[in-house]
């Protein structure tokens, strides 16, 4: 016989526990990389998230970063704007790749290359 399982939506209003214990309740189920993104949960980091194949750039202090694996579009930016990485690992991830998150403001110094074929 399966068994069954309530998932709590956190203590009702009745109950004296604490938000803490709440959070504590389902602390297996966070995710590494949103822990190092968001910490404890306060402020929503100021980030963009990207998939895509790391090279380097021609510029000192920059990144490349494939979108696709023909290699014909990238964005640089500036290496300093990285607030953290993720490689993709798995069957589904052959040719390897990053998840990529990069802070907002780098984006006013990114430039986007495009290659035609």
């Amino acid at each position: 016989m399966a068994e069954s399982s309530e998932i709590s939506k956190g203590p009702s209003s009745s109950e004296s526990s604490s938000k803490q214990k709440t959070s504590d309740k389902f602390k297996d189920w966070y995710d590494d990389w949103i822990v190092k993104l968001a910490g404890d949960g306060g402020e929503l980091p100021s980030v963009t998230g990207m998939f895509g194949y790391i090279g380097q750039s021609p510029e000192p202090g920059r990144l490349r970063l494939y979108v696709d694996p023909h290699l014909l579009q990238c964005i640089e930016f500036d290496s300093e704007h990285v607030v953290h990485r993720l490689a993709a690992t798995g069957e589904g991830s052959a040719l390897g790749g990053s998840f990529l998150w990069i802070s907002n403001e780098g984006w006013s110094t990114a430039t986007t290359l495009w290659r035609q074929i």
